[in-house]
Parts: structure tokens; C-alpha cells; sequence
């Protein structure tokens, strides 16, 4: 570990306004799930957020205190599990786009989508540092991290990325940013290049192609369709219960619409507030939304676009218990770094500085 690297300091963990919104994630969820017409589908999803989202954030607000050291560690793993992932794809095809139940063998195509959109985001940012070891790995993990995102055959993922280069690319042009242009080009072809040799070994090109049959008809499409039908059923437990809602976890459409059967969840975390914990629960999840954006705004432009994807994301897939890629979000509320975050920029911290400098006395820094 480097010499320069100071210890942790608990100072902005202890912060009480940190803790606050700890509180009020769990403050509706828990004070709806009473009345909730499904309890026991409520407590499972308030079990989740207690054993795994509050601990996910806890975990990532200590990270980004930590040594400089242990951040960049653990990107460098995180890329090289980037790779461990194709290979094990194309050997296992883990992916099971009409089924839910997950384990060993049978992975989430929607968390490995946006797994691979965090290290896009890393590694464009990992790119315009000064270090030639640092821009050549960029490449290299760009180029594995396309690959992933094509492989889970996620299509919000495959359209995020796609919005995501072109974004980076006029950004670089702008810019008049040559290093990072190059770095961006030669990944896309190379990913582009290698995704066609090996098309056909990928599970999710028949999807891709499905998806592109459904296009003139969406409403016939397993996903899609569903989707649609879970809106209606949301507009309607709405229109019946404005104010209070069915309930934490309450949300059933199986008497409403054929197409929705069996759903616990909207695939929507803003439906999903309104209809289980009423217009007060409207409030709160779009509280919690603007609190994540503006504070990351604040610290990073990476961060403010990664988490408002993941925002977007949450209003297409999974439910409010299992957003943790959203959530982590409100481990940076009132978070100042005193140097900037591994691999990011802003206005008042220079991208290409050495991450091993030290950083200030935790011990100076003001209380909030």
C-alpha cells in the first residue's frame, strides 16, 4: 500500500444527515407494509433492503473514504472479472430471459447490463490519465466491457451504450480531445469486430434478432408486452387507491390483466411507490431520486450520468428492493472529496492526477 495513503476516518460515516436518509429509505416501506394486502411478500423485500441495499450502501460509502490504493485494486479486479464473465458466458449461457430464478448457473442478464455500464463509465474516465499502463488497459477493458454488454443481451443496456459512446464521441471531438478519440474508436471497432467473428457462439444474438422481429408488433414481445399491461394495472390500483396505496409489497395484478399474471411488481420503482404507499409514497421515492442525482451532480459528471441512467433503468426493471446499483447513490450525500474519485473529473479536480498523492488530514475537514 502506498506510503502516502492515509488511514480511514469515520468522519463522514458518523454524519447524521447521511444516517437520515438511511432512515427514510426504510421509513415508507415500513410503515405501509401493516396494511399491505401481501405481507409477506412486503417483509421479503424490507429483509432485502435491510441485509443487502443498506449494507451496499454502508460498504461503498466506506470505499470512497478509503485508501486510493484499495479503489484502484478493486477497479483493476472488477476488469479483469469483466473478462472472466465473457469467457464463462460463452461457455454456460447463464441468461434465462423469461425466467426469474436465479443461482449458480442461471445469472441475471439485468445486473451483468448494468455491471458493464460501471466500468464504462470507469474506464472512460481510466482513459485520460497520463499513465500509457493506464490508457493501453482502458482499451482493453472497453473493448471486454462491449462485449459484456452485448452478451446479456440486455437491449436498455445495448441502447444506453450506444447513447453512451456517441455521447463520449462528439464529447471528444468537441473537445478536441485526440488521445481519448483514439482510445474510443479503436475499442468500438475491435468490440465490433470481435463480437461479429463470434456471433453466433453468443446466446444473446437470438434474442437481438427476436427483438428485431418484434419491432412492427412490440406488444408481442415477452418483455415488452407484459410491461405494457403492468402500466395499465398500475394506472388502475391508482385510480382505486390514490392515497394510501395497496400496501408495501401489495402490488398483485393477477385478477386485473392476463398479461401481468403472477407479477409482484410494476418493473417500475415509481408505479410501484405510488400504487403500494399512495401519494405519500409518490413523494418519497421521488425525494430519494433528486437527493442521489444532486449529490452526485455536485461531485462528478460520471457520477451524475451513471446514476441517472440507473434511474432510468429502475423505471423499466426489477423493483425497489433490488435497485442496489441505484441506491448506492445516497452513499455519496454530503460527500466532499478533498481529491477527486478514481478515474473522474470535475471542474476543480484535474482527471489525469496521480491517485497516490496523499490526501489532506481527514481531521481537517469541517463538519457538516
Amino acid at each position: 500500500m502506498s506510503q502516502n495513503s492515509q488511514k480511514f476516518t469515520w468522519h463522514y460515516i458518523s454524519n447524521k444527515y447521511f444516517y437520515q436518509i438511511l432512515v427514510f429509505l426504510l421509513l415508507m416501506p415500513l410503515l405501509t407494509l401493516p396494511y399491505s394486502i401481501n405481507i409477506t411478500y412486503g417483509l421479503h423485500k424490507i429483509i432485502n433492503l435491510l441485509f443487502f441495499v443498506i449494507p451496499s450502501i454502508l460498504f461503498f460509502r466506506i470505499i470512497i473514504e478509503f485508501y486510493d490504493d484499495i479503489k484502484i485494486f478493486m477497479i483493476n479486479s472488477a476488469i479483469m472479472i469483466a473478462f472472466a464473465s465473457i469467457i464463462l458466458i460463452l461457455i454456460i449461457s447463464p441468461f434465462s430471459y423469461e425466467a426469474t430464478a436465479y443461482g449458480i448457473m442461471q445469472w441475471s442478464h439485468i445486473a451483468f447490463g448494468r455491471i458493464s455500464l460501471i466500468l464504462l463509465f470507469i474506464l472512460l474516465a481510466l482513459g485520460r490519465s497520463d499513465n500509457s499502463y493506464r490508457k493501453v488497459l482502458a482499451v482493453f477493458g472497453i473493448v471486454a466491457v462491449l462485449i459484456l454488454a452485448y452478451s446479456t443481451g440486455s437491449r436498455l443496456t445495448i441502447i444506453f451504450t450506444v447513447v453512451l459512446l456517441l455521447f463520449y464521441l462528439i464529447k471528444y471531438i468537441i473537445d478536441h480531445n485526440a488521445q481519448m478519440l483514439i482510445i474510443l474508436l479503436l475499442s468500438t471497432v475491435f468490440s465490433i469486430m470481435l463480437i461479429s467473428v463470434f456471433n453466433e457462439s453468443f446466446q444473446s444474438t437470438d434474442r437481438y434478432e427476436y427483438s428485431i422481429g418484434k419491432i412492427t408488433n412490440p406488444i408481442d414481445d415477452y418483455s415488452f408486452g407484459p410491461r405494457v399491461a403492468l402500466v395499465d394495472v398500475s394506472l388502475r390500483i391508482i385510480q382505486k387507491e390514490f392515497l394510501f396505496g395497496l400496501g408495501f409489497g401489495g402490488f398483485n395484478s393477477d385478477y386485473i390483466n392476463e398479461f401481468a399474471t403472477e407479477q409482484k411488481y410494476p418493473h417500475n420503482i415509481i408505479l410501484e411507490s405510488f400504487t403500494e404507499m399512495g401519494l405519500l409514497g409518490l413523494f418519497w421515492i421521488l425525494i430519494l431520486i433528486y437527493i442521489i442525482l444532486k449529490n452526485t451532480k455536485n461531485i462528478s459528471t460520471e457520477l451524475f450520468l451513471f446514476f441517472l441512467i440507473m434511474t432510468i433503468s429502475a423505471l423499466f426493471s426489477k423493483n425497489i428492493a433490488s435497485q442496489p446499483f441505484l441506491w448506492v447513490g445516497l452513499a455519496f450525500v454530503k460527500y466532499q472529496p478533498k481529491t477527486p474519485l478514481p478515474y473522474t473529473s470535475k471542474q476543480n479536480a484535474n482527471p489525469s492526477e496521480d491517485l497516490r498523492q496523499p490526501r489532506k488530514n481527514p481531521s481537517s475537514r469541517t463538519s457538516e
